[in-house]
């Protein structure tokens, strides 16, 4: 499948779902090296159901490889990761006097951040107003922040 066709698909979505969720929270949470074996052992899966699910996090550009681990003889392990601006998050907080916009990843680290000053809010809140959206994107272009992974 590609590009993440496999998301689209309802009948594979609905049984593949719930194990692709245990890997990637699983991973998301974890604190050390993750290799392909742990994280089977962790999740209850076989090896064969860890790497298709695995292909096709990875497919959608979700997880990717983040290294080796040392070896004491043998082949190194692999190490595993999510993508932390795989997804993003943008944040907008109004108050009497600014405006505040954040954006974060998905561990949670601020990508930028920005307050509007007071004038700009008043114009804000006209209910024909763009200025918001216009506010928005800007923010997200002058921060480098691709608009799909919101």
């Amino acid at each position: 499948m590609e590009g993440g066709d496999f998301l689209q698909n309802d009948a594979y979505r609905q049984t593949a779902l719930p194990v692709r969720n245990r890997i990637y929270r699983y991973l998301y949470e974890a604190k050390d090296f993750c290799s392909r074996q742990a994280v089977a052992n962790a999740c209850g899966i076989s090896m064969p159901t860890l790497y298709q699910n695995l292909s096709d996090l990875m497919e959608a550009g979700l997880v990717r490889s983040s290294g080796e681990e040392q070896s004491t003889g043998g082949r190194k392990a692999q190490g595993l990761d999510i993508v932390p601006d795989a997804r993003l998050s943008v944040g907008i907080a109004a108050s009497e006097h600014h405006l505040r916009l954040i954006a974060m990843d998905l561990r949670l680290q601020e990508l930028a951040y920005r307050v509007v000053p007071f004038a700009l809010v008043e114009e804000l809140s006209k209910p024909d107003s763009t200025a918001l959206v216009r506010t928005l994107d800007a923010f997200l272009d002058e921060n480098n922040i691709d608009h799909r992974h919101i």
